[in-house]
């Protein structure tokens, strides 16, 4: 399955679909900007049910995010996103959760990424950004299929958020 992400630059509130490769909706997703609060992304389907929340920990050099599912209560989050040590022209992220973790490496650059189980080390999907676009695009291509992918896509927007949109 392939997922394309496409966002527009300079707004405040960020708001877009996303759409397969045949140009059909698959999730909506909201996020804020905030001043003095924790970044929140809200991922939703196109029924308007929320699948994921995304909420920023307040650290001070690597980013962090703990996923909540609507369904599972807003009280304890489901997994944690975080940012690894970076070493030499590589970037890192690890996700886990009650399933396992999920080890995502990408180029200094931030425009190719592979996303594997962590213990296995299978692919599960890749992640590119298209260069000299006004607005990033971004193609996820889920190679699992046991994968979620509202998961997935939280990856690739946590990675956006990371790397290209200065926040």
């Amino acid at each position: 399955m392939k997922l394309l992400i496409k966002q527009k630059y300079f707004s405040f509130r960020d708001k877009f679909t996303i759409t397969d490769e045949n140009g059909q909706p698959w999730f909506y997703v909201e996020g804020n900007i905030p001043f003095f609060s924790r970044k929140k992304i809200h991922i939703y389907d196109m029924n308007n049910n929320e699948v994921l929340m995304l909420q920023s920990r307040f650290t001070f050099m690597f980013m962090k995010f703990d996923f909540f599912r609507p369904a599972s209560g807003m009280d304890q989050p489901i997994g944690l996103f975080k940012e690894k040590m970076h070493f030499p022209f590589t970037r890192r992220f690890r996700y886990s959760d009650e399933n396992g973790e999920i080890a995502i490496s990408g180029s200094f650059i931030g425009y190719n990424w592979k996303i594997k189980d962590a213990a296995t080390k299978a692919l599960c999907g890749t992640l590119n950004k298209k260069f000299f676009k006004i607005a990033d695009t971004y193609t996820l291509d889920i190679t699992d299929d046991t994968k979620d992918p509202a998961l997935m896509l939280a990856f690739a927007l946590l990675i956006d958020l990371r790397h290209h949109t200065g926040h």
